[in-house]
């Protein structure tokens, strides 16, 4: 009798044993997938920033080429994490919020245009959307900046 509770517990302490490993290898391959979704949803956020950035740098630059008294609407598609857009000077610049375990982190995507520019595509945070922009040479002139942007109603 002594000798049969022995054997169950053995088998007992293996199952344990066998179920722990199959625990830690599922914990684990559960981490990395985790990671590459973080990864992925970061480049995708990276990506459709850039994508709109260089849509306002290319309509900038074509105004900038075409000169006065050139004037085209544009739509660019704002993401969900970029949190700010700033126009000046030459600089086009995107922060975008990037995913992370604890706390917030940013990055900036940014593109240089051939010709100075001013205007405001967000007001305040920047939300996600569809954003009308209008993009118009200045007279040459006024000795102001080359392309103005502004929100089309």
């Amino acid at each position: 009798m002594r000798v049969k509770l022995n054997r169950k517990a053995q088998v007992s302490l293996e199952y344990m044993v066998v179920l722990g490993i199959s625990l830690a290898v599922v914990v684990s391959v559960l981490l990395v997938v985790n990671n590459m979704i973080n990864a992925s949803s970061t480049k995708v956020s990276i990506s459709s920033a850039y994508t709109a950035m260089e849509g306002v740098r290319e309509a900038s630059d074509f105004i900038y080429v075409t000169g006065h008294p050139s004037k085209i609407p544009k739509s660019i598609f704002i993401p969900k994490s970029v949190v700010e857009v700033n126009v000046s000077g030459r600089v086009v610049r995107f922060r975008v919020e990037l995913a992370s375990g604890i706390g917030s982190s940013y990055t900036d995507i940014y593109a240089v245009t051939k010709g100075t520019m001013r205007g405001r595509i967000c007001s305040g945070p920047c939300h996600e959307g569809n954003y009308k922009l209008v993009f118009e040479s200045i007279d040459p002139r006024l000795d102001l900046e080359d392309v103005n942007i502004t929100r089309a109603s």
